[in-house]
């Protein structure tokens, strides 16, 4: 992904260009910002999560030769201190890099959701202006609560209905439990695929009984 940060950094004001190694230009924006950094910002390329492990090893590993290092020169230098402070550095490092590792994944959690084609259906479907996201059933829920829709769960699907003040009709949202684990969280999907069938919203004639026809 590195690689093409370059092409990015070269073709970023046309909106058209395709990335190879990503599907949202966002993360490519979001490294930018990283390398306009200008303090303690020192970047590092891995090409395996193997190499992420191995980083702060050698991390520790030079700072313990500069230890070592130091203290041929001073040799009235508290051992025991000097590794308290390179224990102390170490920790840092760790915190610092578990802490950039984390907001990267949780960038790149947003991002996966916001491209995800139940997400881009239901915001077509509610005709929404703006950028949603959501990753989960209660998400969801929430959301189409919060535009007046009420939830019916049903045995194969999600649904969620709106009275549409026209004559006896209402408005059905539908969402298939197969985008959804067991835990009810939206399952991970990355590619174009039509979710028509599966996320729908249709008008429904809702019966009313005539109050003369019944037997009291």
């Amino acid at each position: 992904m590195d690689n093409e940060y370059g092409t990015y950094l070269l073709n970023k004001d046309n909106a058209d260009t395709k990335y190879r190694y990503v599907d949202d230009v966002r993360i490519y924006q979001f490294l930018e910002e990283i390398h306009n950094l200008t303090t303690n910002n020192n970047i590092k390329t891995f090409d395996s999560s193997a190499e992420i492990q191995e980083y702060p090893k050698e991390q520790f590993a030079g700072l313990f030769q500069s230890f070592l290092e130091e203290s041929a020169k001073a040799k009235d230098f508290s051992l025991s201190q000097k590794l308290e402070s390179l224990a102390e550095r170490f920790e840092r490092l760790s915190d610092t890099y578990n802490q950039t590792n984390k907001d990267i994944e949780n960038t790149l959690h947003e991002v996966q959701y916001v491209t995800h084609p139940v997400v881009h259906r239901i915001s077509s479907l509610m005709n929404i202006q703006y950028g949603i996201w959501f990753d989960d059933y209660a998400k969801l829920n929430a959301l189409l609560r919060a535009y007046g829709w009420s939830a019916e769960e049903r045995d194969d699907v999600y649904r969620w209905t709106h009275d549409t003040s026209i004559d006896s009709n209402i408005d059905v949202i539908s969402v298939s439990k197969t985008w959804f684990d067991i835990n009810g969280r939206l399952k991970p999907f990355i590619g174009n695929i039509s979710v028509v069938d599966t996320v729908q919203r249709v008008s429904e004639t809702v019966e009313i009984t005539d109050s003369n026809d019944l037997p009291f």
